[in-house]
This record gives structure tokens, C-alpha cells and sequence, in this order.
């Protein structure tokens, strides 16, 4: 079961519309301008649900920005190049880069904690 799947206008199609419902997910990607979905399928209605509601659908894609902050975080900290041949090696090799981002988090807030600097500062 898919939760909620934020895309960019890259991956706009009936088929992604469709494999992401039969997981039984929400699709919130942005139309491309030439898009003209017609019909009674998934994609026509999620067309017509971004016309009817603009501001909720961009309000509720935006939230994407925040998975990709963290993905620009972990490029700029090791690289963007896995370097493992194999599909098993290189889901490991980005996991172990999760957890070693994660552990930075963590060993940052409690250094904040114990020195008594507030974690959201603004510049």
C-alpha cells in the first residue's frame, strides 16, 4: 500500500495515475500545460481536481520540498554517485548514508541542547 506520492510534472501520465491507485495511493503531481486528459479514468479526474483546486493540490504538493531537502543535504555530504555494482550493495550503500545523516541530526540537536543554542534560528 502506497501512501501519498509527490511528483513532478516529469512523471504526469495515466499509467503512473493508475499503478499509484491500484497501490492504493494519492497522486499529487502538477499538470503539464499540453495535458488534456479526457475520459473516465483516474488521471481525467485528478486533471479536473487540480483545475477545481489549485491552491490545495500546490499547497499539498509542496510538502515535497522537504523529502528533497533532505536528498540535497545527503548529495552535498557524500556525493551524488553510489558506488556499489550491484542493486543489493547500493540500496545498502544509501542506507548506511541515511543512518550516518540521521546520526549527524541527532549528535547536532543534543550538542545544541547541552549548549543551550536554540535549533531555529532565523538568518
Amino acid at each position: 500500500m502506497l501512501g501519498l506520492v509527490l511528483a513532478d510534472k516529469g512523471y504526469t501520465g495515466k499509467k503512473n495515475a493508475e499503478y499509484v491507485s491500484k497501490k492504493k495511493g494519492s497522486f499529487f503531481c502538477p499538470y503539464k500545460k499540453n495535458a488534456n486528459p479526457t475520459g473516465l479514468n483516474i488521471w481525467a479526474n485528478l486533471y479536473q481536481l487540480w483545475k477545481i483546486f489549485p491552491s490545495l493540490c500546490e499547497g499539498i504538493y509542496h510538502q515535497r520540498s522537504k523529502v528533497e531537502a533532505v536528498f540535497s543535504a545527503l548529495k552535498k555530504r557524500y556525493g551524488d554517485q553510489l558506488h556499489s555494482r550491484t542493486w543489493f550493495m547500493r540500496r545498502r550503500e544509501m542506507a548506511m548514508r541515511f543512518i550516518a545523516y540521521n546520526v549527524r541530526i541527532i549528535v547536532g540537536i543534543g550538542i545544541a541542547r547541552e549548549k543551550h543554542i536554540p535549533l531555529w534560528v532565523r538568518a
